[in-house]
C-alpha cells in the first residue's frame, strides 16, 4: 500500500513535562451566550467529569489575552503550563501572534479551493499586526511559505494553491462515494446507505440495478483506502504544524481551512485524541473555517448535476432523497474533526457561512479569555478506551461552554518526555531543511504506482 505523506516539519524541541502523573490538560472557552467569551472565573467555578464521575481539578490556568495591551519587555512567551492547583494569569500581547494558515487542499473541491484562496487574499491584503508572523502551509506540502511578516511573499504563496485531481477525489467520480458512506456501508453494514449509492449508481453510470450494486461496492472499498489514508494526512499534517509552533514565543495560532474529514473510525478517534494532548501542552489554539460554506444548497445541487433529481431538488418520494440526505450527514460527519479540533484547543469553528472573508478575521483571532483544566485519571489505560470528558460550570447560568469531548490512549502513545518523532517515510535531508515526498495514487488502488511531488519546509 502506497501511503500519501503531507508535509515534514524540520525538528523542534518541545517543553519536557516532569509531572510523576499522568496529567491530562482540558482547554475550556466560556460564552455569555451573544458571541462574548467570559474571563474572572476561578477553578472554584469549575466541575470535570470522566464518563460521569466528578474529577479532581489538580491544576488551573486563567489566560487573557488583551485585544490592545503596551509592550511587555518581560512577557517572552503566554506558554504556561499547569502543574499545580494554583490559578496562572498569562497576558501576552495580542501584538506576538505567530500564526499558521493550513489550507487542506486534498479534501476541498475545485470551486471551494478556488473561494479560500479569494477569501485567504483578500485577507492578508489587510497586512498582520505589528509584532505578528504567519506562515503558510498545505496538507499537499506545495505551497509553502515559512514565518514571516512580508505580506507579499504570504500572498505569493496562497496565490499558488491549486486544486489536485487525484483519483478518489474531488466529486468527478462515478458513484462519487465519501469516506463517511463506505464506512457506513462495509463496516457498519447499513443498507440503506447501499441503497442511496445504488440508487445514485443507477443515475450517474446509466447501468441496470443488477450491474450497480457491484460498482457501487467497488467504489466503497476504493473510497475506504483512499479515506483512511487521506484523514492519516490530515490528522499527521495538524500534528507536524502544532510541534513547529511549540518552540514560538507568544500566542501560538493554527488557522485551518478545510471542508474536513471524516476521522470516527476507532484509529482516527485515537489520532485526534494524541494531537488534542499536543496542542494543550504545546500551547496551540487551533481555529477552523469551513471550505464548503452554506452545505444544504450546494448538496441538492450536487444531486442535480449527478441526475438524480433533474434541476429541483428531489421531491419526497424521489430515490435521490435517501443519497441526498447521506451526502448532507456525510458533509457534516467530515466537519465533526474540525469541531473537535476547535473546540479542544480553546479555538473557534466558522461553519455553514458563504462568507469566508468573514471567516478569516475571526478564526485567526484567539478568545480573550481561556482556561486549562488539569486533572489526573485514575483508570486511563492504553488499551484505546474513548473516555467522555464533560465540563460544567454549576453555578453559571445562560452560558456555553466550549471544551474537547474526551481522551482516549493507545499502546502507541508516546511519553510526552519523548521529543516528537520525524515520520519514517524514506524523505532526504539537507542541513538546513527537510525534504519530503507527497505522493499520489494515480488509477484505480490495484495500479500500484505512485507520482511524487518533492516539497520543503524550512526551519525557522
Amino acid at each position: 500500500m502506497v501511503l500519501s505523506c503531507a508535509l515534514a516539519l524540520a525538528q523542534q524541541p518541545v517543553p519536557t513535562f516532569e509531572s510523576k502523573v499522568n496529567l491530562v490538560l482540558v482547554p475550556v472557552v466560556v460564552g455569555d451566550g451573544h458571541g462574548h467569551r467570559i474571563g474572572k472565573l476561578t477553578k472554584k467555578n469549575f466541575q470535570l467529569f470522566d464518563r460521569g464521575k466528578p474529577q479532581d481539578i489538580s491544576s488551573f490556568t486563567a489566560v487573557e489575552r488583551p485585544e490592545t495591551s503596551a509592550p511587555d519587555s518581560n512577557s517572552g512567551s503566554n506558554s504556561t503550563v499547569p502543574g499545580g492547583p494554583q490559578s496562572i494569569r498569562s497576558n501576552a500581547r495580542s501584538g506576538d501572534r505567530h500564526i499558521i494558515y493550513l489550507f487542506d487542499d486534498v479534501n476541498t473541491r475545485f470551486a471551494d479551493l478556488v473561494n479560500v484562496r479569494e477569501a485567504a487574499l483578500r485577507d492578508l491584503k489587510k497586512g498582520l499586526a505589528a509584532g505578528d508572523d504567519a506562515a503558510i502551509y498545505a496538507f499537499s506540502g506545495n505551497p509553502t511559505q515559512e514565518f514571516t511578516s512580508d505580506q507579499a511573499k504570504l500572498e505569493a504563496a496562497v496565490g499558488k494553491l491549486r486544486w489536485r485531481a487525484e483519483a478518489g477525489r474531488g466529486g468527478m467520480q462515478c458513484p462519487d462515494v465519501s469516506y463517511y458512506i463506505a464506512d457506513l456501508i462495509l463496516v457498519k453494514g447499513d443498507t440503506q446507505a447501499l441503497a442511496g449509492l445504488m440508487s445514485h449508481t443507477i443515475a450517474c453510470a446509466h447501468v441496470k440495478p443488477e450491474f450497480a450494486q457491484t460498482i457501487a461496492m467497488a467504489a466503497a472499498n476504493r473510497q475506504m483506502i483512499i479515506g483512511a489514508q487521506d484523514t492519516e494526512v490530515g490528522l499527521r499534517t495538524v500534528r507536524r504544524a502544532i510541534r513547529r509552533l511549540s518552540g514560538m514565543p507568544g500566542q501560538r495560532v493554527i488557522v485551518m481551512a478545510s471542508p474536513g474529514f471524516f476521522a470516527q473510525t476507532p484509529e482516527a478517534t485515537k489520532s485526534t485524541a494524541e494531537v488534542l494532548d499536543l496542542a494543550a501542552k504545546s500551547n496551540v489554539i487551533i481555529s477552523g473555517l469551513s471550505a464548503r460554506g452554506v452545505i444544504l444548497a450546494e448538496e441538492e445541487q450536487d444531486v442535480a448535476a449527478g441526475g438524480g433529481a433533474g434541476r429541483r431538488p428531489p421531491r419526497a418520494s424521489s430515490p435521490a432523497t435517501l443519497w441526498l440526505q447521506y451526502r448532507r450527514e456525510s458533509a457534516r460527519a467530515n466537519l465533526d474533526v474540525m469541531k473537535d479540533l476547535a473546540e479542544g484547543t480553546g479555538g473557534v469553528l466558522f461553519r455553514n457561512n458563504n462568507d469566508l472573508r468573514a471567516g478569516f478575521d475571526r478564526v485567526a483571532a484567539a478568545p480573550e479569555f481561556s482556561y486549562v483544566l488539569g486533572f489526573s485519571p485514575a483508570d486511563l489505560k492504553p488499551n484505546g478506551t474513548f473516555h467522555a470528558l464533560k465540563v460544567r460550570l454549576p453555578n453559571e447560568k445562560g452560558v456555553t461552554i466550549e471544551a474537547r469531548r474526551g481522551i482516549t490512549r493507545s499502546s502507541r502513545t508516546q511519553r510526552t518526555s519523548e521529543p516528537p518523532r520525524t515520520s519514517t517515510t524514506p524523505c532526504s535531508r539537507g542541513p538546513r531543511s527537510t525534504t519530503f515526498r507527497s505522493c499520489s495514487r494515480p488509477g484505480s488502488p490495484s495500479r500500484m504506482r505512485a507520482t511524487c511531488r518533492k516539497s520543503r519546509w524550512s526551519p525557522r
